[in-house]
This record gives structure tokens, C-alpha cells and sequence, in this order.
């Protein structure tokens, strides 16, 4: 591998940890408004279409584990 190669793969690397950081920054952020909207009474179903993630990870960040059904 050229060193041209490694300093790109490299540059990528430290690209995508910055994302991850940001990214778990962004979805704190968005728990936390979460859990103030709820506590405002908006729906699970509505946080979970304004955000544009699946419901029960609402659910998860409301603390509401999987009922189960039996």
C-alpha cells in the first residue's frame, strides 16, 4: 500500500470517528427533547414521525422496555 493510500484511509478514519461523536451528540440531543415532549403529552407515534425513527426507539428512550404478551 502506497503511503498516498494510508494517509487517505487514515484521513477517513478520523472523518468517521468525528461523525460518530456528532452523531451520539445529535441523538442525546434529540432523547432529551424526546422526553420533554412526552412528559408535554405528544404521542410516541407523533415524536416518532417528526424524527423520522421507528417508534420503539421512542419507546426506548422514554425508558419503555418491550411489553410482553402473555
Amino acid at each position: 500500500m502506497t503511503n498516498s493510500r494510508a494517509d487517505d484511509l487514515a484521513g477517513l478514519g478520523k472523518r468517521l470517528q468525528r461523525a460518530r461523536s456528532r452523531l451520539e451528540e445529535v441523538k442525546q440531543e434529540a432523547r432529551t427533547a424526546v422526553v420533554a415532549a412526552a412528559e408535554d403529552g405528544m404521542s410516541e407515534s407523533e415524536l416518532a414521525r417528526l424524527l423520522a425513527v421507528d417508534r420503539m426507539t421512542i419507546r426506548s428512550w422514554l425508558g419503555k422496555g418491550r411489553s410482553s404478551l402473555g
